[in-house]
């Protein structure tokens, strides 16, 4: 039985222990404890987790995690306050981030916080390249399922970044580093002030915001933090991932970039998934 659970059973007999005192002081009649009895165990019996629920939250105990939230209104639900709560940096690693692109004032959330935001702040994203292998299959993979596709959410939140980048004050420009992944994010992973990092699964068939969400910290000796961060680091560090925006500049030509990997790769390789030339 894991914690939360424990806690919820305590309750019941604490709840129906005071019932019973009541009772022997005349305050409450025999049918009323029963009610009272009776009511509570319906309700405990219809919060416990499934199977399955209880599996992952004592998995997650063991190793160290926190589950942040149930559903998805619990967990910041906006870019704008995640970065609001950064002190220093924020890195975001993901598939396509169009979760964030499809939130309402994106852009002027974005410019307005990076705009008084310490020069030393640092914000920096990571997501697929589109035009890599991985972005091709997993293409495919989303079009059987009847899912947008992959390529359009990713250059939607290209082009929302440039409008963003676009309005950034000269010399905050620098605050905003971007750069596409050729290798597929497992998940998606948000690390704000190389202190706490908050990991959503991606699963079949399912929208990464309705995806359970778990917290892993430095800060109280939890488990797991260093092995995510040095993870999501190397492979923002990776020397074949195509730089979008550094530096303070709109890197305007990383397509042909992308294009020339893609040759090259193609010409030097067997012929593999997508490589049309």
């Amino acid at each position: 039985m894991v914690r939360s659970e424990k806690r919820k059973l305590v309750c019941v007999i604490v709840f129906n222990f005071l019932c019973v005192v009541l009772w022997r002081l005349g305050i409450l009649s025999i049918g009323q404890v029963l009610t009272f009895f009776l009511g509570s165990l319906f309700t405990y019996l219809v919060s416990m987790s499934s199977p399955m629920e209880r599996r992952l939250l004592q998995n997650a105990e063991e190793c160290g995690l926190v589950n942040i939230w149930a559903n998805a209104n619990r967990l910041e639900r906006s870019l704008y306050e995640i970065l609001d709560k950064a002190n220093s940096s924020v890195l975001i690693c993901g598939l396509t981030l169009h979760e964030f692109q499809k939130e309402k004032g994106f852009v002027a959330d974005m410019v307005a916080l990076l705009n008084r935001k310490p020069r030393e702040f640092r914000l920096r994203l990571l997501f697929l390249n589109p035009y890599c292998h991985y972005a091709v299959a997993h293409g495919s993979f989303r079009r059987l399922l009847g899912d947008r596709d992959l390529v359009e959410e990713i250059e939607e939140t290209i082009e929302s970044l440039k409008s963003a980048f676009g309005f950034l004050k000269p010399e905050r420009k620098k605050c905003l580093e971007v750069k596409l992944t050729n290798y597929l994010p497992r998940y998606r992973a948000i690390i704000i002030d190389d202190k706490k990092c908050y990991l959503a699964m991606y699963m079949y068939n399912s929208k990464v915001k309705d995806n359970p969400h778990f917290l892993f910290s430095n800060e109280e000796g939890g488990a797991g933090f260093d092995t995510i961060w040095k993870s999501v680091s190397d492979l923002y560090e990776r020397n074949d991932n195509v730089l979008l925006v550094a530096d303070g500049k709109w890197r305007a030509r990383w397509e042909d970039k992308c294009v020339q990997d893609k040759f090259e790769h193609c010409w030097t390789q067997s012929p593999l998934p997508g490589c049309s030339f």
